[in-house]
């Protein structure tokens, strides 16, 4: 079965390469009949892969340790969860994967777009075929997971334990969809630069694949910090990991053309920055896949060096070079509408926003890459830390909460002073209460956590007067009492409304971080079952130790009971230190109970059996309650942005053109 694994890799190579050579012809001849054929070519190169993919499942659940990656990433004990989930466990499972979704997508597009975009799917075709022949070469000859060992092995090696957690599940394919989501408005942006069909329908046809692909890839980058947050026990959910910085950056990308591209449908304005970053987006994607397998970085999250590094950055050169030309070549054609951005309108807040967020991101790409080029410069890998980052973060959190509390009161062409003052003298008020009572309580020892929260105090209050102005309501009872209007406003604009469910989604989100940066504590507490210790304001209590032993495992778990000092019930929470077959070293699974004010997160560190006695570290986190739902809401803002519009058409000014981090396109409230 695995040879017949590795022949449907190569027919889809061979239905990728023929739809590349068909879509070319069928563009220089204008035959349409090349076109389709190259569309059936891709939908071939789909089913074949679904086969491979079936194939290497199959392997899997039948526990075949004659094939080399099922015997590294699996055992005979392994789960039937994990053992799926084993397919993109390892660098060849997860390029198969790669290229299995890649031609998903393209199949997609040759059903979804083919009757809107006939004179740009020939180009589409041609560049979706190219990139799926560079992915599916790659599996079929240096990184095929259909490779046998020549012997059977009686078991396998067995799974990380550090990736037998319920994440592996679901962020991986999140991650890998995000990013293989993008190769698609790269390959409008080539047709549209090919075809010299340069106005803004491109803009359009690719906006929902960009915002898919952004929701799927933060999905993934969440569901990665939470993994990390609850499996790595070290207490947090970001750290600034190589592989981690990389999922990050085309997000951010993204994240900028979501703001620019409303400016070309709008304005017809920076036509060029736009297609630069669509290409910068892909890039930063393949990037990603270079970076975690080449083995040039130090990552927790990379796999071991292999040729598929050098093979992956021949594919960003290549990707970089066609941009370069592609663009230079029309640039005469890349002209930006006459009417210039006025000093203070909506349209100068979002390229200041686009500028912001690729000053955050070139100072991530330039950390991530530091090592690297000390270590090929100096012969020595020089890291740069958390306080690198700090320094650019920090400000660039404080110039968002800004522009996120601008965006909604400023209007589109240029604002009006007086309009202006009337629609911030709320927010500002708000900012300043905010600030001052953050000093107050603290005494004033973290001003740059006051000032953070002062301005989050700023944009909330304007993203919540947006959603209120929108309801005629009057105050918070207004709104209580016209809540099927407020519903009614993501029915009738979902792209303006969900853009302002993001924004209040980013805002908890930093109000989060800020309040567990500044606040969180820590502390060691050494227990008997049945003694209790004073962690903050709660009381926590050694109930029981546990010990279970099974063919897979074995465990001692702690149970600790959560109250708080005024005696009230909190809670428990377990937390363990188990050792898995196949596995070396014991690890320790968190224990955490989450409450409104703050987590109570705690790990078992070392146990005394006979004693009943254990070591424990314990956390205090402080808002990241106020992190997870931010990200939600974050997610849910690009979901309902890509609703398609309900009811009358709107006026000009209230039309719904906005990306999902726009924010609105209300007039100033006269």
């Amino acid at each position: 079965m695995a040879e017949f694994g590795t022949f449907t890799v190569l027919l889809a190579l061979a239905a990728a390469a023929w739809a590349a050579v068909a879509a070319w012809i069928g563009y220089r001849r204008g035959d349409a009949r090349f076109v389709r054929s190259a569309e059936a070519g891709l939908q071939g190169a789909l089913l074949s892969l679904t086969v491979s993919a079936g194939v290497l499942w199959t392997l899997f659940l039948t526990r075949d340790f004659s094939v080399r990656y099922v015997a590294e990433y699996s055992d005979q004990h392994l789960s039937i969860p994990l053992t799926i989930s084993a397919f993109w466990a390892g660098q060849n499972g997860s390029l198969l994967f790669w290229a299995w979704v890649l031609a998903g997508a393209a199949g997609l597009v040759t059903v979804r777009e083919r009757h809107r975009a006939r004179e740009l799917m020939p180009i589409v075709v041609l560049t979706l075929a190219l990139v799926l022949v560079a992915f599916t070469a790659l599996v079929a000859f240096t990184s095929n997971p259909f490779e046998r060992l020549g012997f059977t092995p009686a078991d396998g090696a067995g799974l990380n334990a550090m990736l037998q957690n319920w994440g592996m599940i679901y962020h991986p394919p999140a991650t890998f969809l995000g990013y293989i989501g993008f190769t698609v408005p790269f390959a409008f942006a080539v047709a549209a630069l090919v075809t010299g069909r340069l106005d803004s329908e491109w803009v359009r046809l690719v906006r929902p694949w960009v915002l898919w692909s952004w929701i799927l890839l933060g999905i993934g980058i969440i569901l990665g910090a939470r993994w990390a947050y609850t499996e790595l026990g070290w207490g947090g959910y970001w750290a600034w990991d190589p592989v981690e910085n990389v999922s990050l950056l085309p997000w951010l990308t993204a994240t900028a053309y979501l703001h620019t591209a409303v400016l070309q449908e709008r304005r017809g304005k920076l036509p060029v920055w736009n297609l630069s970053l669509t290409f910068v987006t892909f890039a930063m994607t393949v990037f990603g896949t270079f970076l975690v397998r080449s083995g040039v970085a130090s990552s927790v999250h990379a796999f071991a060096e292999s040729s598929a590094g050098i093979y992956l950055l021949g594919v960003i050169v290549a990707v970089i070079v066609a941009g370069v030309a592609l663009i230079t070549w029309r640039l005469p054609l890349l002209k930006d509408a006459s009417t210039p951005i006025s000093g203070l309108s909506r349209e100068r807040l979002i390229v200041v926003t686009n500028a912001v967020l690729m000053v955050f991101t070139l100072a991530i790409f330039w950390g991530t890459l530091f090592p690297v080029i000390t270590s090929v410069l100096q012969g020595r890998e020089v890291t740069v830390g958390e306080p690198f980052f700090d320094l650019v973060t920090i400000p660039v959190t404080l110039a968002l909460l800004v522009l996120f509390g601008l965006a909604p009161a400023v209007a589109w062409r240029q604002a009006r002073t007086h309009g202006l003052q009337r629609r911030l003298a709320l927010p500002a008020a708000a900012a300043l209460v905010a600030g001052l009572a953050t000093a107050l309580l603290d005494g004033g020892r973290h001003p740059l956590t006051s000032l953070t929260l002062s301005l989050s105090a700023f944009a909330l209050a304007t993203v919540l007067l947006e959603f209120h102005h929108g309801v005629h309501g009057q105050g918070l009872r207004g709104i209580r009492e016209h809540l099927p209007r407020l519903l009614g406003l993501f029915r009738r604009d979902p792209r303006r409304y969900g853009g302002a469910v993001v924004h209040l989604g980013m805002v908890l989100l930093i109000i989060g971080v800020a309040l567990d940066v500044t606040y969180r504590s820590d502390e060691r507490h050494t227990l008997t079952v049945g003694e209790s210790a004073e962690v903050g304001r709660y009381v926590l209590t050694f109930e029981d130790l546990t010990s279970e032993i099974t063919q897979t495992r074995m465990s001692l778990a702690a149970t600790l009971g959560v109250a708080r000092q005024s005696g009230t019930d909190a809670g428990s929470l377990t937390t363990e230190r188990y050792l898995n077959v196949n596995q070396e070293d014991p690890r320790t699974a968190v224990g955490v109970r989450s409450l409104v004010r703050e987590d109570v997160y705690v790990i078992l560190q070392e146990v005394d059996v006979d004693s009943e006695t254990a070591t424990f570290s314990v956390h205090l986190h402080p808002g990241v309650l106020w992190l997870w739902v931010g990200s939600g809401l974050l997610i849910l803002g690009g979901l309902l942005a890509l609703l398609p519009p309900r009811g009358a058409p709107a006026r000009e000014e209230d039309a719904a053109l906005t990306s999902v981090a726009a924010g609105g396109e209300d007039e100033e409230v006269r």
